[in-house]
Formats: structure tokens, C-alpha cells, sequence
């Protein structure tokens, strides 16, 4: 297979329960399960050019997807906590 060449679907296929086992260690619960999806939406909309090294290609595509995931989760507890206001009525038990 030469530079320009992508790699058959088939082949990065063959990495499936690699690719997964990394997102459920990276991230928890159903947040794994998209990232893995958005890992395989990569490869159908940009595969990668040649064989070598699919595995760190993989790797960097999980790790980037988790990063975002992490700072988006973040983002999200940071703007909640902003957002919350105090109770506006007593307390019972007062």
C-alpha cells in the first residue's frame, strides 16, 4: 500500500475492541460509548492515509475526544454553579 492509498475499512474494522476498551478507560458510562462513535465517524469521514501506526492513531483520536469531553463536562459544572441561586424560602425544620 503506498502514501496515498487509505486503509481498508475492514483493517481499521479490526481494531473495533481495542478502540472501545480505550474509551471505557478513558471515560465513564455512556460518555465512552460516544466516544467511541465519534471515533468511528472520524474514520468514515477522514480515514487515515496509510497502515503504520494505526493503534496511535486510534489513540490520539480517543485521547483528544476524551480531553474534549472532560473540559465540556467541566464547562458544564462551572456554568450550573453559577447559575444555581439559593433557596428563596425558609427551611421548614427553621
Amino acid at each position: 500500500m503506498d502514501e496515498t492509498t487509505q486503509v481498508p475499512l475492514e483493517d481499521l474494522r479490526a481494531h473495533r475492541e481495542w478502540v472501545a476498551r480505550v474509551a471505557r478507560a478513558l471515560v465513564p458510562g455512556a460518555a465512552a460509548d460516544d466516544l467511541e462513535q465519534s471515533v468511528w465517524l472520524r474514520v468514515l469521514t477522514s480515514p487515515p492515509g496509510h497502515a503504520r501506526g494505526i493503534k496511535g492513531w486510534f489513540a490520539t483520536l480517543l485521547r483528544r475526544g476524551a480531553r474534549d469531553e472532560w473540559r465540556g463536562e467541566d464547562r458544564r459544572r462551572r456554568r450550573e454553579k453559577r447559575a444555581a441561586t439559593p433557596e428563596a424560602t425558609r427551611s421548614t425544620a427553621d
